[in-house]
């Protein structure tokens, strides 16, 4: 909630400077951002666990702002949605069931400056939430009864860097090419520093209106000894709403 009001905050914010500075050239945009995306885990060394489980992808959502003054870009979005993890016939055994979800949340700023049309450099803040919420169902040794345990606990973290973005309009058509490239460092000792790469296709369909299809992977090494990357990528679409 915390997360969902800071983002609607900055929107407000935006629509208000769009508004107030509206005669020297300030650009609004506004739209809502769709990821279809894959965790995935990969270990340096052989999984201790060897069993067959996988992450179902998740369908994150979430909003985005931003308001161009001169060179000067401000911007704020969210990411949210839920994974699920799929532990095959691994309980079956035990005559159990066992589920986990993990929903993550990410809110992002930035602020950047265009160093050209094309090209724009920006420093940037993420703070990141993991929740993940078990439940454990068996039957009762001592009542016979099927019992259901659950828990949640969450994990979060935040990270600070920066990175470049790009933008290639097509001569003569409506069609242009898009692609950003970060590097964020955790502030906890305990999280991964973040790699983003984001490339994709824009279309103008309408002087305000703009849709974009493309693809972005996140990727995540710890340090520790146990030699884990994380990552998350999938397709993206985002639909954009801009006015002076």
């Amino acid at each position: 909630m915390k997360a969902r009001g800071i983002v609607i905050a900055l929107c407000i914010f935006c629509l208000a400077s769009g508004y107030a500075f509206a005669q020297s050239g300030t650009v609004f945009s506004v739209g809502v951002s769709y990821w279809r995306a894959a965790l995935e885990f990969e270990f340096e060394e052989e999984d201790e666990f060897d069993v067959d489980w996988s992450i179902k992808p998740a369908n994150l959502l979430g909003p985005y702002a931003n308001v161009r003054l001169g060179n000067l870009v401000l911007g704020g979005s969210m990411f949210t949605g839920t994974f699920v993890v799929d532990f095959g016939d691994l309980f079956d055994i035990w005559d159990t069931k066992y589920d986990l979800k993990i929903k993550r949340t990410d809110l992002n700023f930035s602020a950047g400056y265009s160093l050209s049309r094309n090209l724009t450099l920006f420093g940037a803040y993420k703070d990141m939430t993991y929740k993940f919420e078990e439940s454990l169902t068996y039957e009762d040794y001592w009542t016979g009864y099927e019992t259901t345990e659950k828990d949640e606990w969450e994990e979060k973290g935040s990270f600070v860097g920066g990175g470049l973005s790009l933008v290639f309009p097509f001569p003569g058509s409506s069609l242009f090419a898009y692609g950003s490239a970060a590097y964020l460092s955790a502030q906890k000792e305990d999280w991964s520093n973040i790699t983003t790469l984001t490339v994709g296709l824009g279309m103008a369909l309408q002087p305000n209106l703009s849709a974009m299809v493309g693809y972005r992977v996140d990727s995540s090494s710890n340090d520790d000894e146990e030699g884990i990357t994380e990552k998350i990528k999938g397709i993206t679409a985002t639909l954009a709403y801009t006015f002076r």
